[in-house]
């Protein structure tokens, strides 16, 4: 029991603060690579249409009612 809460207590140590370096060197990374290339902007133009497969409930006709298959009742396969 000991082990495990000297290991919580060092991982919690250790892992704070690498993160927190990890991130602020990542920032600097990222704010010289704006500097070199630019940020990203919008991209112009309509936005993309997105196409559904034709299973799709959207692609059905919309006239049509929405009807569900009736269920079968299942066979019984148990062992007599």
């Amino acid at each position: 029991m000991t082990e495990i809460i000297v290991t919580t207590v060092v991982v919690a140590v250790l892992g704070v603060p690498f993160i927190l370096l990890w991130w602020k060197i990542a920032d600097q990374w990222a704010d010289e690579e704006h500097k070199r290339f630019g940020r990203t902007k919008a991209p112009e133009g309509p936005a993309p249409r997105v196409v559904r497969g034709f299973d799709s409930p959207a692609s059905a006709d919309p006239a049509a009612p929405a009807s569900s298959p009736v269920a079968e009742p299942m066979e019984d396969r148990r062992a007599p």
